[in-house]
């Protein structure tokens, strides 16, 4: 969509429509995901969204995709996120090191089992309805922070009795 190419939502649970600049936030809401694949992946429906095919609109819908999801206001989002998860931590209490080191190693293990199951829209539902897992889901963007969590965890279950 940031190119300019016209972009019909596809997977193999189902189709959507073409992203147009009128759907645009409404998908986006869904993450542009398997919520909005209401409907079979076959040439009709395929063939009726490539019809629906406007150059102008999606060279609009290039410049909403830029102006809203660039790297600066992917900065600002986990910023925000990161500011929400730390008074999220501090309404719960200040638990010790070594509980909170066992919370975070069983969180990582039970991700790790989430993600391996195949249904598509359980990921989708679980991934953006925790303020935690979504803060989760964006550690792979940045390396560094994901190495750090991933030798928290290590730490956290060497020391389980």
């Amino acid at each position: 969509m940031a190119v300019g190419a016209a972009v019909i939502l596809c997977d193999k649970v189902g189709s959507g429509p073409m992203v147009m600049t009128g759907e645009f936030e409404r998908l986006r809401r869904l993450n542009f995901g398997v919520r909005a694949l209401r409907e079979p992946n076959t040439p009709e429906v395929l063939a009726r969204e490539i019809e629906r095919y406007d150059a102008a609109d999606a060279e609009g819908v290039s410049r909403r995709v830029r102006a809203s999801a660039g790297l600066d206001s992917l900065v600002e989002e986990i910023i925000e996120l990161y500011h929400e998860v730390i008074e999220e931590h501090q309404r719960g209490g200040g638990e010790d090191a070594l509980e909170e080191g066992r919370a975070a190693a069983d969180f990582i293990r039970w991700l790790g089992l989430a993600v391996k199951q195949e249904s598509a829209q359980f990921r989708e539902e679980v991934l953006s309805s925790s303020l935690t897992l979504r803060l989760r889901n964006q550690l792979p963007r940045f390396p560094p922070l994901e190495r750090m969590v991933k030798r928290l965890a290590r730490t956290a279950r060497k020391r389980e009795p």
